[in-house]
């Protein structure tokens, strides 16, 4: 899958969900994924419910106004052929930045709840995240056996089609020299994957240590710590080859592509600010 083709992505996806129907009721699809993880007891599950929805609210009101100013910033680059590596590197922090804005909100909650759970519920817990990491593995090995590289193209395809409508053989073959290019890191995200739940699972076992909170705060604001020397230098290597993709793309559009792309983003502009009305 061609990850991060442009940073118009990255900033959408943090919307949560593409359509206003959809992120007006996020709050309540997140409540059934947990209750699919963990049954927490009635007041437990009570009070996680209430920070769900005041989380909800927060980024509704004090976030999708910041979506929609950047996302109206890259229009605005786009349509005047202002888009280079500085711009990009730009629109990249605020993605981070944004990020970092919701850990912060939900740090306080996890470490006041985390702490509360009881032993089944710890234990459920535990078994379910097992079994979702034996099943990323599962797929992994899958992929490794199947994952032909027409396949990688394809897809490649497939998502640069969705923003500009289309893909001439200039721009095929840009996907083709970053596939070739680009570090296959796959089995060092998984290894790094296991490791932060591990730390994760050992911290919800035993809430009670000294340094709970402090290794809390690491975990989630300081994940890359647990990253190997190797999965870090080709996150960096593919982070520039990625760069040079979507300014090679860029460059390539032709009119009927960058109207398609600007009509999307508009698409979008459209959805937050419907969201940013609803909520005020």
């Amino acid at each position: 899958m061609l990850k991060k083709l442009t940073l118009l992505a990255m900033l959408t996806f943090l919307v949560g969900c593409s359509t206003q129907l959809g992120y007006r009721f996020a709050d309540t699809i997140i409540e059934w994924q947990l209750s699919s993880i963990v049954e927490l007891r009635p007041e437990l599950q009570r009070d996680v419910d209430q920070v769900i929805t005041d989380l909800h609210q927060w980024h509704a009101r004090e976030e999708m106004p910041r979506y929609h100013q950047e996302l109206a910033k890259i229009r605005t680059a786009i349509a005047n052929d202002e888009v280079d590596a500085a711009f990009l590197d730009t629109s990249y922090e605020a993605v981070w930045q944004a990020w970092q804005r919701i850990l912060e909100q939900l740090e306080p909650h996890a470490q006041s709840l985390l702490p509360r759970l009881n032993d089944t519920e710890r234990a459920q817990l535990r078994e379910s995240l097992e079994q979702r990491q034996q099943q990323q593995i599962e797929e992994f090995q899958e992929r490794q056996q199947e994952d032909q590289p027409q396949r990688r193209l394809q897809r490649a395809e497939k998502n640069v089609k969705t923003w500009l409508g289309s893909v001439n053989s200039e721009q095929r073959q840009l996907l083709r020299q970053w596939l070739a290019q680009r570090v296959d890191n796959q089995q060092q995200w998984l290894l790094y994957s296991m490791q932060w739940q591990a730390q994760f699972l050992l911290l919800v076992d035993y809430p009670q240590q000294q340094d709970f909170e402090q290794k809390l705060k690491l975990l989630m604001f300081s994940p890359q710590e647990l990253r190997s020397d190797e999965l870090q230098q080709s996150i960096e290597a593919n982070r520039v080859l990625t760069t040079d993709l979507v300014l090679a793309i860029y460059a390539s559009m032709d009119a009927k592509q960058k109207r398609h792309l600007l009509r999307k983003i508009d698409g979008y502009l459209d959805d937050i600010d419907g969201i940013v009305r609803y909520y005020q």
